[in-house]
C-alpha cells in the first residue's frame, strides 16, 4: 500500500514498543490499563451461574473432561454457546469431525461449572 493513506498509518506510533519519542512506558501502561477493562467486562462466574436456568446448570453438571477439555452434551451445545460458555474448538477439516463432537466449555465456561458445583442449591 503506498500513497497518502499509507503515510497516515505509517504517521502513527505503535501501540506497544519504543516510539520515536522513547515514551514506551505510557502505551505499555496503556495496553495494560485495556486489557484490565477488558476483564472487568466479564460477568461475575457465580452471579452469572445464579442468573441461567436450571438445565443450563445441568448442563454445566453433566459436562466430562476429555484429553483436549471439558465437553458437553450435544443437545446442549448451542444454548451454552448463546451464553458465551462453550467455544469452539479442533479441526472442522478431520475426517469425521462433527461440531458436536469439537464443542468445549470456555474459560469463563469452566469458571461458572466451578461455582455450580461447589453450590448445588443455586435452584
Amino acid at each position: 500500500m503506498s500513497g497518502p493513506g499509507q503515510a497516515r498509518v505509517d504517521g502513527l506510533p505503535p501501540m506497544l514498543g519504543r516510539t520515536e519519542a522513547g515514551d514506551d512506558a505510557w502505551h505499555w501502561q496503556r495496553a495494560y490499563e485495556d486489557a484490565l477493562r477488558s476483564l472487568r467486562s466479564l460477568p461475575d462466574p457465580t452471579l452469572f451461574a445464579v442468573s441461567i436456568d436450571a438445565h443450563h446448570r445441568e448442563a454445566l453438571r453433566t459436562a466430562w473432561r476429555s484429553r483436549e477439555g471439558w465437553r458437553v452434551q450435544p443437545q446442549y451445545v448451542r444454548e451454552l454457546r448463546l451464553l458465551g460458555l462453550v467455544e469452539v474448538s479442533g479441526d472442522p477439516d478431520r475426517p469425521g469431525a462433527h461440531a458436536e463432537t469439537r464443542n468445549y466449555l470456555s474459560g469463563f465456561g469452566m469458571a461458572v461449572r466451578r461455582v455450580v458445583l461447589q453450590a448445588e442449591d443455586l435452584g
